[in-house]
């Protein structure tokens, strides 16, 4: 289905049903945004978009506490996958070894404490960055596993 002039007021009215609605418009700080969303658009949805408050945000109408945009699923899928992009970008974080043990030993210290035994410094099958688990007699040993540098992605 494409959107067009029956879409685009359908969505105009449901819009100011709502904003109009006085269990709604008298609440502070709540912004509402509608969308018609379909697969493509007829000529005046294109225009509507292009004659529209914010045709870059594919935006037809804006007030003080709402929006109304039209869009298609190709590009609401290529906006979101750019923003998952981002988010995976920004998340991308290499934590070495030495450097997650400092954070579990100082966050978490009383919790592991005869738990995590340090290697010697000058040790050097273990480089001075092994840390191994401490034995204990009740039989129960927690597993504490650090894990080399890595990457999200």
């Amino acid at each position: 289905m494409k959107i067009g002039a029956d879409e685009i007021n359908q969505i105009r009215k449901y819009a100011l049903a709502v904003r109009t609605d006085e269990r709604f418009h008298s609440v502070k700080g709540v912004r509402w945004h509608f969308w018609v969303i379909s697969n493509d658009l007829d000529e005046l949805g294109r225009e509507t978009i292009d004659t529209g408050v914010d045709p870059e945000c594919r935006l037809i109408a804006r007030g003080p506490n709402f929006t109304v945009g039209v869009k298609t699923w190709g590009e609401l899928i290529d906006e979101n996958r750019a923003r998952l992009q981002f988010f995976q970008e920004q998340m991308q974080h290499t934590v070495s070894e030495s450097q997650a043990m400092a954070h579990l030993q100082e966050r978490y210290s009383k919790f592991l404490e005869g738990v995590v035994v340090e290697a010697e410094e000058d040790d050097p099958a273990a480089g001075g960055t092994d840390h191994t688990l401490a034995q204990e007699t009740t039989g129960v040993v927690p597993v504490l596993q650090a894990a080399g540098p890595r990457s999200v992605g």
